[in-house]
Formats: structure tokens, sequence, C-alpha cells
């Protein structure tokens, strides 16, 4: 089944999320893992992978694919069974906006999680008018709240887009160039309150499509396990870049594999 059920667009509408067992196979997921795994590790040891710090001093981790990394590794945001399910999530023609990989190597101990944020505030101060948008989290390993698993506030999509902490800085691009992006601290207690914060332990093959204004977050892999996860961003075509100096997110046909 490539499109969402009508339990499942239910689901979505309420949570703001729908997780789909099974969507890659395990041997699907096992060639795509071993085809990022010594270039990954490479940019691990020479200290290149992107790394912002969370609001503690903490660093995550992560790999934005290019281009030329699609062609190397193959292209999984453009995969129908990606392509359907967030296509049913926004509700229009989408196309890939950018994908990249977590890395969350074991025992790192503090680091290695991302701050409760919403990935519509991001892509609008990047230039995205509306929150078109849906992601796609698709973990290469097992995800347990050990290894750093998602977290979501559930139904904290209805909210709209907060604010988060590069609204109130000055330099926002230099900001934003080595720190995480977090909701408001206020918002947050108040978003904490109201909504259940849920965990989102998945299998390898396993995916998560969620709501672009759903409050979300990360934690740091304590396990002796690493975790890896491929995550793609879609936003709709028709909503195109209100800034022509956007960083990142140029709209490209789609063309499903």
């Amino acid at each position: 089944m490539l499109a969402m059920s009508s339990k499942e667009m239910s689901a979505y509408t309420l949570d703001g999320y729908v997780i789909r067992k099974d969507l890659l196979s395990s041997k699907e997921v096992a060639l795509f893992r071993d085809s990022i795994r010594v270039p990954i590790e490479a940019e691990i040891k020479a200290g290149t992978l992107l790394a912002k710090k969370d609001r503690e001093g903490k660093t995550g981790l992560v790999k934005p694919l290019t281009k030329a990394d699609a062609e190397r590794y193959g292209f999984l945001g453009r995969d129908e069974r990606l392509v359907h399910l967030a296509q049913d999530a926004v509700g229009k023609p989408i196309y890939p906006y950018v994908d990249e990989i977590s890395v969350k190597q074991p025992n790192i101990g503090g680091d290695g999680g991302w701050d409760w944020h919403q990935d519509f505030a991001a892509f609008h101060a990047n230039g995205l008018l509306a929150p078109q948008l849906a992601t796609i989290w698709l973990p290469l390993e097992t995800a347990t709240t050990d290894n750093g698993c998602m977290r979501v506030l559930k139904g904290s999509h209805k909210l709209g887009r907060l604010n988060h902490n590069y609204d109130l800085v000055a330099n926002r691009i230099e900001f934003k160039r080595v720190n995480q992006s977090h909701v408001e601290q206020k918002a947050l207690d108040a978003a904490m309150k109201r909504f259940e914060a849920v965990y989102i332990e998945l299998e390898p093959g396993d995916a998560m499509v969620f709501d672009g204004n759903l409050i979300h977050r990360s934690g740091p892999n304590r396990s002796n396990t690493q975790l890896w996860s491929y995550i793609c961003y879609y936003n709709a075509v028709e909503n195109g870049h209100y800034k022509e100096d956007h960083e990142y997110g140029h709209c490209e046909p789609l063309k499903k594999v």
C-alpha cells in the first residue's frame, strides 16, 4: 500500500504524525546504509559533519545530502513509497526540499541530541511562506530511547508556527551556523503541559511522516550501538520561496524511482 488509508489520514490530522511499519525492507535499508557508511565514517573522523550546539552547548551531528550525494547513494527521497506518503500528508504535489543523514555515534553521553523544534520554523526563515511541508524520518538501525529516537508532542502541530530562539537574535545567519533551533522556552513549557510527549521507537525500514509544525526532538545516544537515520523534508511545489537569497531547497521536477 502506497497511499495513506483513511485511518492514517485521520490520525495524521489529529496527531500530526503517522507511523508506517516496514515501508522499506531490511535488505533495502542495509544496502543504503552500506552505501553511505565509508564516506560518512570518513567525515566523522575528519570532523567535517555539520555540527550544531543545543542550548546547553552539546553537539548534534548531521550530514546534509547534495545532488552528488543523491547520485552516489541512490535517490531514496524520490522512492515512490516515501513520495506517496509525504504527498498524502501535504495534500499537494511535492518535491524533496532537502534531505540529510542524522548521525548518532555510540556512547556519546550528553551529545548527539536535538532540541525541541518545528521544521517549518527553520524553513520559513529560509524563505518558505506556508507550512505545506512534511518530514519523513527513517532510522537505519533500531531506534530506541537509549540511542536517541524521536520524541513528539502529539497534536502540537495545531499550534501553528511558534517563535524559536533565532527569531530573537540580531545576527540570525551567523547564529544558525553553529546553533540548533529550539522553541522559545515559555511557549515550550506551555506546550509540554498541554500535549502528550511520545517516544517514537522504530525498527529499520519503519518510517514516521510528520507535519512541519509538529514540535519534536531527539535525544542523545547513550547506548553502545550507533543510530543513523535518513530524513527527507518535502515541500509543496506551489509553496515557493518568497526570499531570493534562500540558502537551500531549490524546486526541481520530481522523478519518482
